[in-house]
């Protein structure tokens, strides 16, 4: 049987969807309010625990008598948190779920983390052998993750069997989610969205799970993955979109004065609505700046033929 947590995500989603086609048994673990009406047509297969990830005695009742876990109950950088909250949950949690698969002997571990979690440097290309480490373009999302792996890795240096995926910004069809797809038609029924010099990575939704499917069965472990489907400039990359989904924009090229007068926006509002701060000053600098990464080892170590931009918006899966 297999451990899912963060079912409720599109990540989430997906592993037990593809988990259960596969064959496996699946446990998921989930919070008291997770909607988790997407997985009734496959509830018969599936095994539902309820509880908190920081709770301890919770986490070590669910790992129990597992074979594998996927790590998926992270707060991404789309979710309104506190710089704290992320620490405690993304950090804290994977601690959690780590100390409990050594208790129990669970032996293996696939963590889904992120690009942005690489010490990725303007003129360097950041590939499977780049460190997760801090830098200067480290936004607290992203340091969230670099701290959750460590503990991955922690795991094992004590003797688990751990796989960690950076992926690329995720493209699924539900419009919905919380994710790049939708995130883009969004911006562009806004009319103005901001197009930023930095190129977009992608990868889709189905690629990313089967990829951790094939780690998972080819016994690849103690090493890290990079998801990558393809690139493009964030301009190409909304104009392609645009194709699909028709609407009236005008992009806002985004300059090194804009980004300031974002900044100070975005911190004048927070301060005056109590709301979590969405954009500070490490967001623009990473977006102004041309990081870019190269995910070749993953592709020739599993053999994948990434799903294009061009065939995911025209309904076309390779894999």
């Amino acid at each position: 049987m297999i451990l899912v947590t963060g079912a409720n995500s599109c990540i989430g989603e997906e592993v037990v969807r593809q988990l259960v086609m596969s064959g496996m048994r699946v446990k998921v673990f989930h919070d008291a309010d997770d909607n988790l009406s997407h997985l009734r047509s496959i509830s018969d297969q599936i095994d539902f625990f309820q509880g908190d990830i920081l709770d301890v005695t919770d986490i070590y009742e669910a790992v129990s008598g597992v074979d594998g876990v996927f790590h998926c109950a992270v707060i991404d950088e789309r979710t309104s948190a506190t710089y704290e909250q992320r620490m405690k949950y993304n950090v804290e949690g994977t601690a959690n779920v780590v100390n409990a698969m050594l208790y129990h002997q669970v032996p293996k571990i696939i963590f889904f983390s992120t690009l942005s979690a690489l010490g990725a440097e303007p003129e360097k290309i950041a590939d499977e052998n780049t460190k997760s480490e801090k830098n200067e373009w480290t936004t607290e999302q992203a340091l969230s993750f670099i701290l959750a792996e460590r503990e991955i890795w922690r795991g094992s240096a004590e003797g688990l069997q751990v796989s960690v995926i950076n992926s690329a910004e995720v493209l699924s069809q539900d419009l919905k989610g919380s994710h790049l797809l939708a995130e883009t038609v969004n911006s562009l029924k806004s009319g103005k969205p901001d197009i930023y010099p930095s190129d977009i990575y992608y990868v889709s939704l189905k690629d990313l799970i089967q990829l951790s499917l094939k780690i998972y069965h080819q016994g690849e472990w103690n090493k890290r993955w990079l998801a990558i489907g393809g690139s493009d400039t964030m301009l190409h990359f909304y104009q392609k979109v645009s194709q699909k989904y028709p609407s009236e924009w005008k992009p806002r090229i985004m300059k090194k004065s804009t980004v300031f007068f974002k900044v100070v926006k975005d911190f004048i509002i927070s301060t005056f609505s109590g709301n979590n701060r969405s954009y500070r000053r490490v967001h623009g600098k990473r977006l102004m700046t041309g990081l870019k990464f190269d995910a070749s080892q993953t592709t020739s170590a599993f053999d994948i033929r990434w799903t294009s931009l061009e065939d995911f918006l025209s309904g076309k899966q390779i894999n």
